[in-house]
């Protein structure tokens, strides 16, 4: 799943035969089940890229398909945690006092999260690590209707296209999208601590990379606060490897495909040149 997202591929797991036939005789728990959501938002992911997207080749109504696309993903992880919370003990988190440790970050005031059991962590950290890559694109595709091209075309579209456009980006907006980072954060110093063993760091370094991917985007307080905890990953429990996730690859088949990272600096350098004022409802809704 990290490899179809951070490559922005299709995965052979996502195929039918794939997606039953191991499962004949067993049924899916619910990590594997949101581990297939995650799968199939880098196929979609793909699909967005081939279409032309990021060289200003897809129309407006290519646009508005793969908003409601990525919005159903989004619902279907939703249903998806909705299952799983009733599942799970309640309540699924607590919130608990500042660690005494450096885990912190420096945030002391800070309240964290502190969960039953580490799987369960686990399997919500990733839930929201997705979310997170969900909102990117979301974001990053509602930009492209601030080009002059596509502007004029978006105010003309049906009422009822157009609202469920903007809820669709209303609901991916830049306080969600922060409110998910911040979540990751305030659990890492409960997978960082002693008791948890080397296992619980490395199965943060997914949602933890799409924190600080996303807050790169939105730089604050926020971002040195999960900069201080990442950097623990080496300093605290030896994973070197971890800062070097997610920059260009090396070593696979797909080590030309866009990574998460560059797809976040695209929308970075896209919010930079897409300042003329048919933008601006955009900006309204990120407001």
């Amino acid at each position: 799943m990290i490899q179809a997202l951070q490559f922005r591929a299709k995965n052979f797991l996502d195929d039918p035969e794939w997606r039953t036939r191991p499962w004949i005789h067993f049924e899916k728990d619910y990590h594997y089940r949101l581990i297939e959501h995650g799968i199939e938002l880098g196929g979609l992911i793909e699909e967005l890229d081939s279409s032309g997207h990021r060289e200003g080749n897809l129309g407006l109504l290519g646009i508005v398909n793969f908003m409601a696309r990525f919005s159903q993903v989004d619902h279907h992880l939703d249903e998806w945690f909705q299952e799983f919370q009733e599942s799970a003990p309640s309540p699924l988190y607590t919130v608990t006092s500042p660690p005494s440790t450096p885990t912190a970050g420096g945030f002391d005031n800070t309240t964290f999260f502190s969960f039953p059991r580490l799987q369960l962590a686990v399997i919500t950290t990733h839930y929201w690590g997705i979310k997170i890559v969900l909102c990117s694109i979301v974001n990053a595709v509602a930009l492209s209707l601030s080009r002059p091209n596509l502007a004029q075309g978006y105010s003309a579209l049906d009422p009822g296209i157009r609202e469920s456009m903007e809820q669709i980006i209303v609901e991916h907006d830049r306080e969600r999208c922060v409110d998910l980072a911040t979540k990751i954060m305030r659990t890492t110093p409960y997978c960082f601590a002693e008791n948890m063993g080397l296992m619980a760091a490395q199965q943060s370094i997914f949602p933890m990379r799409a924190a600080m991917f996303l807050l790169e985007r939105y730089p604050g307080d926020e971002l040195d606060w999960c900069k201080a905890l990442y950097s623990q990953f080496q300093e605290k429990k030896g994973l070197k490897y971890a800062t070097e996730i997610g920059k260009v690859a090396g070593g696979y088949a797909l080590d030309q495909q866009v990574t998460f990272r560059q797809g976040i600096e695209e929308m970075l350098e896209a919010e930079t040149e897409a300042d003329s004022p048919s933008r601006s409802w955009v900006e309204e809704e990120e407001d």
